[in-house]
């Protein structure tokens, strides 16, 4: 009989073991959830202003007259990724008299960041698209809350920072697009 119930015992014991173990999401190598993008998508209509950095001289505030439009739209929901349309602009040189195009540019597999009380940032590392011949190489900046800087998402408001540098150029064109969502 006491064989009986310790095996009584011993049973219960085994059933109730799974009530107090627990798994956390990192203990079967699972990264993050993606953040939610609904909070991103749309467009946005606004102003930009670019920092040309060339030849070891960087010319800040080069004016953008105008304003601009840049899409955000839905890739993979899941991904927590996104597609980025950025706008085709315009603009003189710093000692140059012609003005100079940058071709209408779209980003896929743009990361999206929640980096907390609603905010969110958008994160892609450099690549290379070509657009009409012109190979662009193109980087859009996470944000930086040490130095307040990058890429920002706050409710409407956006701040999008990214660079990009067409053909052979020994530079880069730095863009800072500030816009509200439409």
């Amino acid at each position: 009989m006491k064989k009986l119930n310790i095996l009584a015992l011993l049973s219960a014991l085994l059933l109730l073991i799974p009530a107090f173990v627990s798994c956390d999401k990192d203990d079967n190598g699972d990264k993050d959830e993606p953040a939610e993008i609904d909070h991103v998508i749309g467009t946005y209509t606004g102003t930009m202003v670019a920092s040309v950095s060339a030849m070891g001289h960087v010319y800040d505030d080069i004016p953008m007259e105008g304003t601009y439009e840049i899409k955000i739209s839905s890739q993979d929901n899941a991904s927590g990724r996104v597609v980025v349309e950025l706008p085709e602009c315009s603009y003189t040189p710093p000692m140059g008299s012609n003005l100079e195009t940058i071709a209408a540019l779209t980003v896929d597999n743009v990361e999206v960041e929640e980096n907390g009380n609603g905010l969110y940032s958008l994160d892609k590392d450099e690549f290379t698209v070509a657009v009409d011949g012109v190979q662009y190489t193109l980087n859009i900046e996470d944000y930086d809350s040490d130095d307040k800087s990058g890429t920002l998402i706050a409710g409407r408001d956006i701040k999008l920072v990214y660079t990009i540098t067409p053909g052979k150029m020994p530079g880069f064109i730095k863009f800072t697009f500030t816009g509200t969502l439409k």
